[in-house]
């Protein structure tokens, strides 16, 4: 949703860098998450073999924002 590649962030310059950082320190304190981090695009992929007019026979892929990603694996 956010449209930032896994690659963004690790080109990013320095002073880019420790911004990012202070953002996930401000989060971190303030236990408050920022709204759109919590926005996802979600996909539904067609199981093998399976009819496509059946909804069921759906799963559903949730794209959710790069940044966020990020700061859940710190």
């Amino acid at each position: 949703p956010d449209q930032i590649t896994y690659n963004m962030p690790k080109n990013l310059p320095q002073i880019s860098l420790i911004s990012l950082l202070d953002a996930f320190n401000f989060t971190w304190c303030n236990y408050s998450v920022p709204e759109e981090w919590g926005k996802a695009i979600i996909i539904p992929i067609l199981k093998p073999g399976k009819s496509k007019e059946d909804p069921s026979n759906y799963r559903p892929i949730s794209l959710t924002n790069t940044i966020c990603k990020t700061f859940e694996k710190i």
